[in-house]
């Protein structure tokens, strides 16, 4: 009988398996029943004590020379077979065995010649794993990302499983089930607004998620994006690249206006809590009171100072509405239930239409009559839950003529032409341009109007609201206006 000299205690390798030492051990007994002895010269066997598993297994390595196999055997007791016992597993694997699988699942990824296994991959940077268990060597697994890439990687849930299950699989651990959340829960808070970046990679993630690479690019001209840089780019290679390329050049306000129009299509939660989040600054929040409608100026007085409470007192020539902005915004329906509530009561659309002629005497040019007109065709085609298009729209207030103030008025934009108040809390002013707006009362070009009109316009976006501006000469009359305004309603109001 060969000897075995001596013995050695040690701890496992990570990679050590109790279960393969099982049938290793099954497949020697059957082999060599009773000649345990002359095989250990030639092989190093591990025996894992089933009462001490974990970091603080004992682990005997049979070198040559000393006692036999039957002697070590013999010290454990007799209930205990190596051949056939496996040690009770751990509930989960270390925290760096999960770290490993998810960078390695991360690089495969990325080395993946197929663009969402490559995109899913590169999303992967930064992230964080923690597992739970699941049963007998089953885990659950969480995998912590950026917000904004949440979407994508839960849209392809699938493919990313199966690779980190793969990984798993190299460590004997069996993946049941793969949640991705969001790492940054704090940058995620109601009060915090997103920056563009996150908007961009949103959207982009959201594209990607959602269509197919044939549809990218006529959506991406439905939302309005500017176009490619390269003429002859195509989304196929990767939709969320291509999109992100096409929104870089645009502007924040652009973006959130895509991301609004995409959401009116597409179901996702992630987005709009993004979208939910972004607030310009200087939003002033509720509407408490619309002054519109207005022959003339408005004769106010305030019956609340304290609650910002007001009256009018020249009813006939202006008109109030103080009824709240419900989150959907201000429907036509609402409207003129508010200003005409009987009529509306015994004849909706009736009341409707005396309402139509009432604000329309309150237009001053042609095309603001034409642009008028042809929204008020959406109330018949699309029904009176449209959003209202109110004109005349008092922004800012004097009680004084700008003759009581010395000739220099306080405010030099008190009026809008047109506001619409859209679901999301959109405010969206549309002003209608005629030669006053840049030329001078001889008509010649007039820098410092032109100056004036534009401040103004910053001023409204810094307030948190959307301007469009229309030149006269595009709604020179109604098959003019149709032409320019019914393609633009549909992209703003669906």
């Amino acid at each position: 009988m060969v000897d075995v000299s001596a013995y050695e205690r040690r701890p496992p390798a990570p990679s050590a398996n109790p279960h393969q030492i099982g049938l290793f051990g099954a497949a020697f007994r059957a082999t060599c029943p009773a000649q345990y002895g002359p095989l250990a010269a030639v092989v190093g066997l591990a025996v894992t004590r089933r009462s001490t598993v974990g970091r603080g297994s004992t682990v005997y390595r049979v070198a040559t020379g000393g006692p036999s196999f039957g002697d070590i055997f013999a010290s454990f007791g007799d209930s205990f077979d190596p051949f056939t016992s496996a040690p009770t597993p751990t509930p989960t694997p270390p925290q760096y065995v999960a770290d490993s699988c998810l960078r390695s699942a991360a690089a495969a990824l990325v080395a993946d010649t197929r663009s969402i296994q490559r995109s899913l991959g590169e999303a992967l940077n930064g992230s964080t794993i923690r597992t739970a268990p699941a049963g007998d060597r089953s885990i659950r697994a969480s995998v912590a990302v950026a917000s904004g890439r949440v979407a994508h990687l839960r849209a392809h849930l699938e493919e990313l499983s199966a690779e980190l299950a793969a990984q798993f699989d190299h460590h004997d651990w069996k993946l049941t089930t793969l949640t991705i959340v969001a790492s940054d829960p704090s940058t995620s808070a109601p009060n915090t607004r997103p920056k563009k970046a996150d908007l961009v990679a949103a959207l982009a993630g959201a594209v990607a998620e959602h269509l197919k690479s044939y549809d990218v690019a006529g959506l991406c001209d439905r939302l309005g994006l500017p176009p490619h840089p390269d003429p002859d780019a195509d989304p196929f290679r990767s939709k969320r690249v291509y999109v992100s390329i096409r929104l870089q050049p645009a502007d924040v306000d652009l973006v959130v206006t895509a991301v609004r129009r995409f959401l009116e299509d597409f179901d996702d939660p992630d987005l709009a809590a993004l979208l939910e989040r972004y607030r310009p600054e200087g939003d002033r929040g509720t509407v408490k009171n619309l002054i519109f409608g207005s022959t003339r100026k408005p004769d106010l007085i305030i019956t609340d100072a304290l609650s910002n409470d007001l009256a009018l007192v020249n009813v006939d020539e202006a008109l109030l509405y103080d009824g709240g902005i419900p989150d959907e915004g201000l429907s036509w329906r609402a409207l003129v239930t508010f200003v005409l509530p009987s009529e509306a009561d015994t004849d909706l659309t009736a009341a409707g239409r005396r309402l139509h002629a009432r604000l329309r005497q309150s237009l001053g040019s042609d095309a603001e009559h034409h642009l008028f007109h042809v929204y008020a065709q959406r109330y018949g085609t699309f029904g009176f839950n449209q959003p209202a298009l109110v004109p005349q729209v008092w922004l800012h207030y004097d009680p004084k003529a700008s003759w009581q103030r010395g000739g220099v008025p306080l405010l030099t934009r008190q009026r809008m032409d047109f506001l619409l108040l859209l679901p999301g809390r959109r405010r969206v002013v549309l002003e209608v341009d005629g030669k006053h707006h840049y030329a001078d009362a001889e008509g010649r070009a007039s820098p410092t109007r032109y100056a004036e009109m534009v401040r103004a316009d910053r001023e409204l976006r810094l307030a948190g609201y959307e301007v469009y501006r229309f030149g006269g000469a595009e709604l020179v009359d109604r098959e003019a206006a149709s032409r320019v305004l019914e393609p633009f309603f549909a992209l703003l109001v669906r």
